[in-house]
């Protein structure tokens, strides 16, 4: 067979003003393979939904980029379809791309396509018999693609052609023109068989069945339209979505005016929008199909085809073919066996949106009536249905057992959503109210989202016909998620004093109240703190309930671990492991999780990482959502601390946007990226991360409160702002000489000497050196006692730097010890500067020290700084000997300014960070950029990729 070739044929997509099609780079690249050679069928199907269009759309603009030309229709769905109506489409633009003197029988096609008339030879004289003038038209459309040259015919929406163009196109892939390729696309099980172009044996070409975009495909489409959003947000969209390109992109455009709101409440409100905008959801059938179609869209599940025939009011016969005509339509889909349902969520909400509000009621009755005759049953489904039916009698029967089922189920979402609706119903009797008002408290104390509970709950404890009691729980509730999940610690105390007294009747959950109001927070000093313990035991003991004994138990726990004291770590060996109590496994979660989180400040990692692996086991096995995050979050801060820093930054930011609404949560995954900023001497970043704990001194946990503070003088120091420093730290070293709990200074108070020092404070410095060394002597904390060792070097550097060098060493052997790295390396370099200064020339091994391990951490400023000093000693650089030929990779002094050139520095700004010249960096920049191959530093960020 002839073939027509194109020499040096690309597989280049042409990208339009949307660029690529995410998720069908493999099927664009199928089809232009395919259609190198000519001739060539490539038959493309799919439901609607999927993509045909568009993919079709830039395999034509690939393949005229690649110096073909292409002829497109897409076939309107007429009732009543013109005869070669898809074929006049395509050739109606050729005539004067015909040679002057075309072959005779063109002229057949003089009336079909008159804006080419004129370069037609005379049409043929009318012929007595149909069925020759077809065959004229059959050999005209021939002769013309013949005299075209290289040509590919796009046909889109194959299933609504007429069908002599059917015909036609079939002739064509039988005895293809040898320079013509045809590219079609429709539904499957749509177009007559007998007429459907078939690619024969023999013909080159390829058969592509388009299926939905999984969720990473749909991930990396949500990313390219909106930046790179949760992965709980691409999630939602692929659930709704099913995949289809189509409704995706309509959510898409959606939210794309406002990404920097792209939440849960964002992703609703556009897939809510999409949905009511899909006026047509469905091409209009037969009635009986239109009526099958409703009716899967009422039932809201795939459903056997009997409840479907109900519910639509079809004689059983009739739903048959109905249902088999959907089916081959693809309107409808089999995801069961026997069931039958809309393809995506989003499109059987649109659909249900779009049935009258009359025949929605009746369906939703016959519904629930058939599901009533079908044992089993979910009272939540029956709920659903009656409600929608106008039943309100009915439908709080069932949603109040379905809020039973759920709760002895462990499913709170299923729970709290039915409580949430049997709340807002305004005719909801008050006894009923007082029992959804008591169960929900219960359920969502342990919940994540919070927020829309918070308003409920605030409105339920200011109605008037609550029992005093059933208000208190539902206020501990409330003051509980305040506390723990919103971090708005004044309101919650408010709010759980209250409830104390409104729980006198109840010592077992007064006592949960008097627990949580001895939390280790900053606003209480610790002997108020002390006498809410005291009392909550005796509530505990009046009450003889063993959970809220286990819950007084574990607010114990947690004050003392919070404080360093070693008998949390014993106390805690009494709590329930093995009961079948879900409750008091949940105190011991609760426990275990704070006892980590004490743990890891202390520097004792292996306990912590004991405890955080037995925590957030019990709070996943008793569905304590907001436990798991709070163990989450301690896991990155413990990561940090033991230099596990490969993929913790991806991990942090991960979690901050799943739980960016929760302040109390989200504190300490601020503090891990802000140390992980000034790691990587991205310093403004790091002050940016730091800004919302600086002013969160009344959160549940005091010390990452003071880190903060430590890590943001810090920052303030290196930036030669002392005064600044010092006078912000003023109000902070009030408030920690209140709570009296000296220990909790050990990140904060060696930062705080170093500034009052460089402030000419020096008398503040000794006096607050040596309170918390007095006050700290016997605590058994390591970092404690590193804490100390620091504060003392600081203060004696100046006057006596040899007993400085003693205390940092000191300071270096307990972080070795404990295994926290960078601090290590920061006291090693502290202690080799004070030898220097002490004319002790044995500092520099010391220097190359915490030189090289800077190095390995990716501390970049600090490593630099290191080379620096040694330098200045006359040491080359400690890096150099581990330095290979790089060629035309990155150096990792390159990397540095590279990473600092994403973050948008200037020169100047990465000469200061790295301690080099400006002329140097000059040099490394245009290093960068040939060998990232960009031309301006914008562009270095996304070369350059994520960091690890």
């Amino acid at each position: 067979m002839e073939t027509a070739r194109r020499p040096g044929a690309r597989l280049a997509v042409a990208p339009g003003p949307e660029g690529p099609m995410t998720g069908r780079d493999e099927e664009l690249a199928a089809i232009l393979a395919a259609l190198r050679t000519l001739p060539a069928v490539v038959r493309v199907t799919a439901p609607a939904g999927l993509g045909k269009t568009l993919l079709l759309g830039q395999a034509a603009g690939a393949l005229r980029a690649d110096g073909l030309r292409v002829l497109e229709t897409r076939c309107p769905p007429l009732a009543r379809p013109f005869p070669f109506g898809a074929v006049a489409e395509l050739l109606r633009t050729v005539g004067p791309d015909l040679p002057a003197a075309p072959d005779p029988v063109t002229g057949a096609l003089a009336e079909l396509l008159p804006e080419a008339a004129q370069f037609l030879p005379p049409p043929p004289p009318p012929a007595s018999d149909p069925d020759l003038a077809r065959h004229r038209v059959f050999r005209a459309v021939r002769a013309v693609l013949a005299a075209l040259g290289p040509t590919v015919l796009v046909v889109d929406g194959l299933q609504w052609a007429d069908p002599d163009s059917l015909e036609l196109l079939r002739a064509l892939t039988l005895d293809p023109v040898p320079a013509a390729g045809l590219l079609l696309a429709g539904r499957p099980s749509e177009v007559r068989a007998a007429a459907a172009p078939h690619r024969p044996p023999g013909v080159g070409g390829a058969e592509l069945r388009l299926t939905p975009l999984d969720e990473e495909q749909t991930a990396r489409l949500t990313a390219r339209r909106l930046g790179a959003p949760a992965p709980s947000v691409a999630a939602e969209l692929h659930r709704w979505t099913g995949g289809a390109p189509h409704l995706l992109v309509q959510v898409l455009d959606r939210l794309a005016p406002a990404p920097e709101r792209l939440d849960a409440a964002a992703v609703d409100e556009a897939l809510r929008r999409t949905a009511a905008a899909l006026v047509q959801p469905v091409e209009t059938g037969s009635a009986a199909v239109d009526a099958l179609v409703r009716a899967c869209a009422v039932v809201g599940r795939p459903a056997e085809q009997e409840l479907l025939a109900t519910v639509a009011g079809l004689p059983p016969e009739t739903a048959g073919a109905a249902l088999l005509e959907a089916l081959g339509t693809g309107r409808l889909t089999e995801p069961a066996d026997c069931r039958y349902g809309l393809p995506y969520p989003l499109l059987q909400q649109a659909v249900h949106h779009a049935v009258p509000g009359p025949e929605r009621r009746r369906a939703h009755l016959a519904a629930a009536h058939a599901l009533l005759a079908a044992e089993p049953v979910s009272s939540a489904e029956l709920a659903r249905h009656l409600r929608a039916a106008g039943d309100l009698v009915g439908w709080r029967e069932e949603a109040e057992a379905a809020v039973d089922h759920a709760v002895a189920a462990g499913d709170s979402a299923a729970a709290t959503e039915l409580l949430h609706q049997l709340l807002a119903e305004p005719s909801l009797p008050p006894e009923h109210r007082s029992r959804a008002a008591l169960t929900l408290a219960r359920v969502c104390v342990n919940t994540l989202d919070h927020q829309q509970v918070l308003a409920v709950l605030r409105r339920i404890v200011t109605t008037a016909d609550l029992a005093v009691v059933t208000r208190g729980e539902v206020r501990l509730t409330l003051g509980l998620l305040l506390l723990n999940q919103e971090g708005d610690t004044e309101a919650a105390f408010r709010e759980l004093e209250c409830c104390v007294g409104e729980l006198r009747e109840r010592p077992d959950l007064a006592a949960r109240a008097m627990g949580a109001l001895a939390a280790p927070i900053l606003a209480i000093h610790a002997t108020q703190q002390a006498h809410w313990l005291d009392r909550a035991e005796r509530a505990a003991r009046l009450s003889g309930d063993p959970v809220a004994r286990t819950g007084v138990l574990a607010s114990r726990v947690t004050w003392l671990a919070c404080v360093g004291d070693p008998t949390a770590w014993q106390l805690l060996a009494e709590l329930p492991r093995n009961t079948p109590d879900q409750a008091e496994l949940r105190q011991t979660a609760r426990a275990l999780c704070n006892a980590a989180s004490g743990a890891v400040g202390w520097g004792l990692n292996e306990q912590a990482r004991r405890y955080l692996d037995e925590g957030l086991d019990l709070a996943e096995a008793t569905g304590m959502d907001f436990m798991q995050g709070v163990g989450r979050a301690m896991t990155l801060v413990l990561d940090w601390h033991t230099a596990r820093l490969d993929g913790l930054e991806a991990r942090a930011r991960a979690l901050h946007a799943e739980i960016s609404e929760m302040p109390a949560l989200r504190t300490d995954v601020l503090l891990v990226l802000a140390h992980l900023h000034a790691l990587h001497g991205e310093f403004d970043e790091a002050s940016a991360a730091l800004e919302p704990l600086l002013t969160g001194g009344h959160g549940p946990d005091p010390m990452p409160f003071f880190d903060a503070h430590a890590l943001s003088t810090r920052l303030a120091l290196a930036d030669g702002n002392a005064a600044q420093a010092w006078r912000a730290l003023t109000p902070v070293l009030e408030l920690y000489r209140t709570k009296a709990v000296w220990a909790w200074g050990c990140e904060l108070v060696p930062e705080a000497v170093l500034a009052a020092l460089a402030a000419g404070a020096d008398g503040e410095a000794r006096r607050l050196a040596e309170e918390f060394a007095r006050h700290c002597a016997e605590h058994p904390a390591p970092a404690v006692a590193a804490g100390v060792e620091l504060a003392l070097g600081h203060l004696a550097v100046d006057h006596d730097p040899a007993a400085a060098a003693d205390h940092y060493q000191r300071a270096a052997a307990v972080h070795g010890r404990i295994g926290r790295r960078y601090a290590r390396a920061r006291a090693t370099e502290l202690a080799a500067l004070a030898r220097l200064a002490a004319g002790q020339r044995p500092a520099t091994p010391g220097l190359v020290e915490a030189a090289e391990e800077y190095e390995r951490l990716g501390a970049v400023a600090d490593s630099s700084r290191c080379a620096m000093v040694l330098r200045e000693q006359g040491i080359g650089d400690p890096r150099a000997h581990t330095r290979r030929g790089y060629g035309e990779e990155l150096t990792p002094r390159e990397l540095e300014v590279a990473r600092l050139l994403a973050s948008g520095r200037t020169n100047r700004e990465i000469a200061q960070v790295l301690f080099l010249s400006p002329r140097t960096v000059e040099q490394h920049v245009a290093k960068v950029l040939r060998k990232l191959r960009v031309p301006t530093r914008r562009e270095v960020r996304t070369a350059l990729g994520p960091r690890p």
